[in-house]
């Protein structure tokens, strides 16, 4: 059997043969697949560098490893990611979950919403963060994929808040009730530049292509958005940096009596548009 120093140092040192790894795999990484193939947490395999590997975990790092060399993102590899302090499995049928979407879930939590709707959710994030910090409120959650929904679901009983979402299979709000609040973080890249980015190797088109001008998706959402919004609601949906002044014409349009804005998030970008009906 080999040691958990053993294997970090060798990971580290082998990095000139996985020529197609996209980036250098750091100490982070090499500590992270690790901790996976050994069923461990990060933090153990620090404190226990002198722990030994038996032939099955042997394996399943190699296997991992095997997977990254290919191109495939971290979070793919092991299966699951942090979000807003809790684990979610994800897959490639589910964009993995990023930092910049914490800004939604802060704003919604000030918002104290009674009956929210999560349009296009994913692995289910959003809705199933804000279960766990609103413990009244009533939570439908969409996607047009299945195969995502199933992600969703999974985590909802990972979290113990299956009973307190409503899953829906249906494009944007079809099937979804009157709510206060719609969270949507849609697909918002322009189909263009999308082609342009490494995300399209991995991650699903269905949940990044924004159409033509990277907010086809979002226009629908606002528009049908109107018959499913009660008085004094809010719409809170995720946009690209360089979407903000196009997102809020498109607000004003769709609502012209409400307060609208763009809220940056933590490295000064437009983030997240906010419609105040």
């Amino acid at each position: 059997m080999l040691t958990v120093q053993h294997f970090l140092f060798n990971i580290l040192s082998i990095n000139s043969i996985l020529s197609s790894l996209p980036s250098t795999l750091s100490r982070r990484e090499a500590e992270l697949i690790l901790a996976q193939a050994m069923g461990a947490t990060r933090e153990w395999i620090i404190a226990h560098p002198e722990a030994e590997l038996n032939e099955d975990q042997h394996t399943r790092f190699d296997m991992m490893i095997a997977q990254m060399s290919r191109g495939m993102p971290l979070p793919y590899v092991l299966g699951e990611w942090e979000f807003f302090g809790l684990a979610f499995k994800v897959n490639p049928h589910v964009l993995i979950p990023r930092p910049e979407t914490e800004l939604l879930i802060e704003t919604a939590i000030r918002y104290q919403p009674f009956a929210i709707c999560d349009v296009g959710t994913g692995s289910g994030i959003i809705a199933i963060t804000l279960a766990t910090k609103l413990n009244d409120a009533e939570i439908f959650a969409t996607d047009i994929s299945e195969e995502a929904l199933k992600v969703s679901k999974e985590n909802a009983q990972r979290h113990g808040v299956a009973d307190r979402i409503k899953f829906i299979h249906g494009d944007l709000l079809e099937g979804v009730d009157k709510v206060n609040m719609i969270c949507a973080n849609l697909p918002y890249i322009p189909t263009q530049e999308l082609e342009t980015l490494e995300v399209i190797r991995h991650e699903p088109r269905l949940a990044l292509d924004g159409g033509d001008d990277g907010l086809r998706i979002i226009e629908r959402l606002l528009d049908a958005a109107r018959d499913h919004l009660l008085p004094h609601g809010v719409i809170l949906a995720e946009i690209a940096a360089n979407e903000g002044e196009a997102a809020l014409s498109l607000a004003k349009n769709y609502f012209p009596t409400a307060e609208s804005e763009v809220k940056k998030d933590l490295a000064g970008l437009d983030r997240l548009l906010v419609v105040s009906s």
